[in-house]
Parts: C-alpha cells; sequence; structure tokens
C-alpha cells in the first residue's frame, strides 16, 4: 500500500530505516510504498547536505550510491537530462547506484519536470532522483514525494551545537556558549558552522570552550566591512567591491560566511517589498541598513541574484575550487549586474 505523500525530514529519515536490503533502489523504495521523484524543501544547504550523508552512511539501502550533482538552469535544452533519464534506468556495466541531485528544482520547465517525473515513475529503477528547492512550484506540488524540513527548535540547535562542537574535536563547551550560539541562530547551519569551526580555530585543544571567544567571533559576521561589501556591489563599484572582500579576508572571514551575508541582505529586500515572507524582518537594525539600497535592485535581478547565490553555497563546498576565487568571480559579476 502507497504511503503518504508529503512528510516531515524527520519522519521520512525515519522510514528510510525500515527497509535493510534490496536488489536496486527501485526495490527499495517500492518496499518503502514511496514513489519517486522525492523534493525536498529547505532554504538551508548545509542541513541537505548533511542529510545527504547521512543517508549514504545510515541507510544500508543507499550505502554503495554516489551522488552526482545538477543545476535547474543546466537543464533547459531538450537532451540536457538524457545523462538523467538513462542514469535512473539504463546504467552501462560499470556504474554505481546513484543520488542524481538537481538543485533549484523549482526553476525546472514544465516539460522537463514531467519527463523527470516520467522517468522516474518506471518500477526497474536503479538510481535515486531528488529535486531540492527552497520553494515549492505548483509543478513540484504534484509529484513524487514531498519532503519539508521544519525549522529547528531550540532544544534542537542546542543539541546540533554541541555536536558540531564534538565533531571538531571539542568535547567540552560550557552552558552559556551553547545558548548565546542557539540564541544567535538566524537560521542559517551553514554561517553558524562556518561561526563554530573559526571558534575551534581560535580556542585551545582540550579546554573548554568560552562564551566571550564566541561573541567576538559572531558579532564579527556583522561589522562595518560586511555591509561596506554590500554597498559597494550595490553601487556597482567593481574595484572597490573586491578591495573590501579582501579586507573581510583579512579579518577571517570564510566565503562561506560571506555568501550567507550577502544571501541575507537581498533575502532582505525581497521581504521588505512583500515578494517573500521571511524572519530577516524581524531585526529592524540590519533591514535598516539595507533598504536603502532597494532602488538599485529591480525584483526580478533580486530573484536571479538570491538562485545564484543558493548555487554558489553548493560551488564552495563541492566543486574543489578555491573558495576565495569563487567568492571574488561571483561579486565581480553581482557588482556588474549579470
Amino acid at each position: 500500500m502507497a504511503k503518504k505523500k508529503k512528510y516531515n525530514s524527520e519522519d521520512f529519515f525515519k522510514l528510510l530505516k525500515q527497509v535493510e536490503t534490496a536488489s536496486t533502489l527501485g526495490a527499495f523504495f517500492s518496499e518503502l510504498g514511496i514513489a519517486q521523484p522525492f523534493v525536498f524543501v529547505s532554504k538551508d544547504s548545509l542541513r541537505v547536505r548533511r542529510s545527504l550523508q547521512w543517508m549514504r552512511e545510515s541507510v544500508p539501502g543507499l550505502s554503495n550510491t554516489e551522488i552526482v550533482t545538477y543545476f535547474a538552469a543546466d537543464l533547459g535544452a531538450k537532451n540536457a537530462i538524457a545523462p538523467i533519464v538513462q542514469a535512473l534506468s539504463s546504467p552501462s556495466l560499470f556504474s554505481k547506484e546513484q543520488i542524481i541531485v538537481i538543485h533549484n528544482a523549482n526553476k525546472l520547465k514544465a516539460v522537463t519536470l514531467e519527463e523527470l517525473r516520467v522517468a522516474a515513475s518506471r518500477p526497474d529503477l536503479f538510481s535515486m532522483l531528488l529535486l531540492l528547492t527552497e520553494e515549492l512550484s505548483a509543478g513540484l506540488e504534484k509529484i513524487g514525494c514531498i519532503v519539508e524540513f521544519e525549522e529547528f527548535s531550540r532544544a534542537k540547535i542546542s543539541r546540533w551545537i554541541k555536536k558540531e562542537f564534538s565533531d571538531l574535536g571539542f568535547e567540552s563547551i560550557d552552558s552559556e556558549t551553547a545558548a548565546f550560539l542557539s540564541e544567535s541562530f538566524t537560521g542559517s547551519l551553514g554561517e553558524l558552522s562556518a561561526d563554530i569551526s573559526r571558534i575551534c580555530l581560535l580556542s585551545v585543544y582540550g579546554e573548554s570552550v568560552g562564551v566571550e571567544l564566541a561573541k567576538k567571533i559572531v558579532s564579527s559576521n556583522v561589522e562595518a566591512s560586511s555591509f561596506d561589501l554590500f554597498a559597494s556591489i550595490s553601487q556597482g563599484k567593481v574595484a572597490l567591491a573586491q578591495d573590501k572582500l579582501h579586507q573581510m579576508y583579512r579579518q577571517g572571514m570564510h566565503p562561506l560566511q560571506i555568501n550567507a551575508f550577502l544571501s541575507r541582505c537581498y533575502r532582505t529586500l525581497l521581504a521588505q517589498r512583500g515578494q517573500i515572507v521571511s524572519k530577516e524582518l524581524s531585526n529592524p537594525w540590519f533591514a535598516g541598513k539595507v533598504k536603502g539600497f532597494s532602488k538599485a535592485y529591480p525584483a526580478k535581478y533580486l530573484v536571479k541574484v538570491l538562485n545564484k547565490l543558493s548555487e554558489l553555497d553548493f560551488a564552495l563546498k563541492d566543486s574543489g575550487l578555491p573558495a576565495e576565487d569563487l567568492m571574488s568571480n561571483a561579486v565581480l559579476h553581482f557588482s556588474l549586474r549579470n
């Protein structure tokens, strides 16, 4: 009997562990009674990334897979999805089973989405098709199995923070530091993870992580240079934007933190126009800092640049190219409005 079509992420991941082995991925999901493709709905790229890692490490039926990544913007041509269709049902002799991931899936054309749906509805599937999106489109609502990543509660954020420190070799973190980081959480696990990495780099191994260092690291993320970078980009001052970017590098900020900051600025501008619902407006100080640049951006461009920043977030983690170079190239294009 087919199970329900929509899950929260926690229930979905529990479901995956109910089958220990199957001849193919198609048989694995058929036994669970859930249909492909899977649509993961989340605004946090790190959370999705960690979930994919967990799936391969903890779900027996997915342990022998490899992850293959595509972006919706690259799947517009008629023959662009041919490799995906082939990997789903007609692999070569030496191919491994795949988790095929398509980012920004809400941007897929209707005809492309339909072809993918048909390909993923075969009973003899060899791979898993996973569509990632920050928000559901009408087309995505109608297909496969939808998995929504609910917001973390404060208790879950606290546990996540302690595990992050533990994974970096710091078992001891005082309650004041954990509470401060939990209260400072703005919704981006990527930004929080980068903060924790910097805190660990500057802490003494084997000693408890103190709250004063945590406060110094977190506060540095919203200092004047960050807004100076956004202002330079908004004003189209290419050379100055690059100068501000390299200044932030010298201050110890990672490209992932800069990417998260710029994404927050552009989301705030869209929220101020009523085009999206965002909790960024709950911070009047931050909203006031970016509001003055609203006239510099057409609405369509704001949506475009947020999509580019989302793609950049994954590229900074997965491409193997120097992160500073990728960020510098992005800042150049944003400053030139292309």
